[in-house]
């Protein structure tokens, strides 16, 4: 201890100091800094088929959760979810599985429920569970009607197909050529009737002649009486002159009316008409090409029906082969397990500066976290060290006349890659890769309730004559995005100049702060 400089030590107190507060946050308080608390809501389903742990829950497309695990009771799905503390849920909410587009992700979406019933606590379960529309039911529904349209392509095809119904359709053509022969015999039937009744109206006409010539007497008087007639008529028309004449004029004004508005009548007609022709024409001809294309759809219809009866395309063999709709269904099936197990990559983008006490300088990086699970994930990093080369040289000195052998060391700003893999069990990480261009290993701690504390050892460099590079890091996450860091740098370094105590800060967006951020962007600037 009496060797060790006086940074480290300042170093290894701050250490200290750091896990005596982490130890007792965690025992006695709890709490959690800047994180917002989750609780358990259970709901269960007749199918939670492509629900797996971590599927997001979301209200009004809003992430407010993700399902923490599914289990099976009494042969249905009861799916926990963890819910964000910030969103209240109420004892009338609803719970819907649906899928992003027709090919997509499942998600839990959430219906909040009315502000003035109970708040749902940890452990409570939804009651209300709505009736979701997937890919499954389309091709269910699908598959009814298809096999529908088969049953009555089987239908006429044993109707029409057979021996019997070869012989039916021979049937119906005898009949109607009966029917014809019929029509044909009524018809030389009726002209013989028509030629009976002209004779008899041709006999009508003599009969008629015949009773004038006898009955001339009784005709005269019939005259003499329409004279009588007439003469009285005169005498009415005599006595009722003036009205008469008033009817007559009345009749003469609606005569001279008509005479003068009537031309103007009709060449009103006549230009509305002018005015329209083309637009009638236009009509009338557009309703004549409407009716060749609905005849030549009949006939398409008719062709397509034929086929598909036949077996023929992929359509056909997909009505008359059942064959090809399981495949169909097994292929869709694993397109959509491909696509949910892309989906569920998550995705971290991270920067951390450090600053070296002993050398003086920051050391800072960038991260990509690829977490393809919940319990494994693989990091790439891009590291500024300003001590990233290392020499060491051996220098003779005189001073005072005494001669000294000295090593000197010099060190190198540069850019360094780490690639790590990373496997967790339960609250142990155990990591292993390139860390700073070099091969070496990790492991770290997690405490609290939500991993915000976390210490960290990494070893590489064996082979390098100073020794290992051992690093002892220290980490808080005060907020959901940023967290402080402190620590030792190369603290196994055979030369006490190289080991150094640090501290930092970072921070870390994960996919779904960086969404917001990306749709922003302008798609028509980014194209141009």
């Amino acid at each position: 201890m009496r060797n060790l400089t006086t940074e480290l030590k300042v170093g290894l107190l701050i250490l200290g100091s750091l896990g005596l507060i982490v130890y007792s946050s965690v025992l006695v308080t709890g709490w959690q800094p800047g994180q917002s608390d989750v609780y358990e809501i259970a709901v269960t389903f007749d199918d939670a088929a492509g629900l797996l742990a971590g599927t997001p829950v979301q209200v009004a497309g809003i992430k407010v959760g993700q399902v923490s695990r599914v289990e099976l009771v009494d042969g249905r799905a009861k799916v926990i979810m963890e819910i964000y503390g910030q969103y209240q849920l109420h004892a009338d909410a609803q719970a819907t599985i649906k899928s992003l587009g027709i090919l997509g992700d499942k998600y839990v979406a959430l219906e909040l429920g009315t502000p003035t019933q109970e708040v749902l606590k940890n452990g409570d379960a939804i009651v209300l569970v709505g009736v979701g529309s997937d890919l499954d039911s389309l091709v269910e529904g699908v598959a009814v009607i298809l096999k529908d349209v088969q049953q009555v392509t089987a239908a006429l095809r044993d109707a029409l197909g057979s021996d019997q119904g070869k012989e039916r359709l021979e049937s119906i053509f005898q009949e109607i050529a009966v029917t014809t022969r019929n029509l044909s015999r009524i018809t030389e039937v009726t002209n013989a009737r028509i030629e009976t009744i002209i004779g008899g109206l041709s006999s009508f006409s003599a009969s008629l002649e015949r009773i004038g010539a006898n009955n001339e007497q009784n005709i005269n008087e019939t005259l003499a009486n329409l004279a009588a007639f007439s003469r009285d008529m005169k005498e009415i028309f005599g006595q009722n002159r003036e009205a008469l004449n008033a009817i007559i004029g009345n009749l003469d004004r609606f005569s001279r009316a008509l005479g003068e508005d009537g031309p103007q009548i009709t060449s009103d007609l006549r230009g509305l008409l002018n005015e329209n022709r083309e637009r009638l024409g236009n009509s009338i001809a557009n309703l004549e090409r409407s009716f060749e294309k609905l005849d030549t759809t009949m006939t398409s219809l008719d062709s397509i029906s034929a086929k598909l009866d036949s077996g023929e395309g992929s359509l056909g063999k997909l009505i008359n082969d059942e064959t090809t709709v399981d495949e169909l269904n097994a292929a869709l099936a694993g397109l959509n397990r491909f696509l949910t197990d892309a989906d569920r990559i998550k995705l971290d983008l991270g920067f951390r500066t450090e600053y070296l006490q002993t050398a003086g300088d920051y050391k800072s990086t960038v991260s990509l976290k690829l977490q393809p699970l919940k319990d494994r994930y693989y990091l790439i990093e891009l590291v500024d060290n300003p001590r990233g080369k290392v020499s060491e040289t051996t220098n003779v000195r005189t001073v005072d006349g005494v001669t000294s052998t000295i090593q000197d060391i010099e060190t190198t700003d540069e850019l360094q890659l780490s690639l790590l893999i990373a496997q967790r069990y339960y609250d142990t990480e155990l990591r292993g890769g390139l860390i700073e261009n070099s091969g070496g290993v990790g492991i770290a701690q997690y405490f609290g309730s939500r991993d915000q504390y976390r210490i960290g050892l990494d070893v590489w460099d064996f082979d390098d004559d100073l020794g290992p590079h051992v690093r002892l890091m220290g980490q808080w996450r005060f907020f959901s995005n940023a967290f402080l860091v402190v620590g030792g740098d190369d603290i196994a370094s055979k030369n006490e100049k190289l080991r150094d105590a640090f501290f930092g800060i970072g921070i870390e967006f994960n996919e779904d702060s960086l969404k917001p951020l990306l749709t922003s962007v302008p798609i028509t600037n980014v194209a141009n």
